[in-house]
């Protein structure tokens, strides 16, 4: 159980340093989407016809909103960021101190990062932990 558990952590560290990387990509594409500089080729896209929206109002509002929109994700994505690679962080330690604290640790961020294989990892843990206690 033990061995499975640092398989798991290992496997669920370098998941999570792989959904914190695509995370943080987005948010970068979000925050571009939301910029100013793209105002434009939202705008172009909304009066040619190739972007359709079911926002009522002028193309002004209709941009505005899509950048309230895109801001939005944005964050969402950077919180997610910040979750994996708090996540990573914790997984790899609790592969190597073995605790019960990290261990559960390793459990909350698995789940709040993306990948739940670092909380699936955690869990092997303690469930090794308490069978080698008894």
């Amino acid at each position: 159980m033990k061995k499975a558990s640092n398989i798991l952590l290992l496997v669920g560290g370098i998941l999570q340093i792989v959904c914190a990387l695509t995370f943080l990509i987005l948010g970068i594409v979000f925050i571009a989407m939301a910029s100013p500089a793209s105002a434009d080729l939202i705008r172009e896209g909304l009066e040619s016809g190739t972007i359709h929206s079911d926002i009522q109002g002028s193309t002004e509002e209709i941009i505005q909103a899509l950048q309230i929109v895109f801001t939005a994700l944005a964050v969402v994505f950077f919180v997610f960021t910040l979750f994996g690679v708090i996540g990573t962080i914790v997984t790899f330690s609790a592969k190597k101190k073995q605790t019960k604290g990290s261990f559960i640790a390793a459990i909350i961020f698995g789940v709040l990062s993306g990948p739940v294989v670092p909380a699936v990892g955690g869990i092997f843990g303690l469930i090794a932990g308490n069978s080698q206690a008894a």
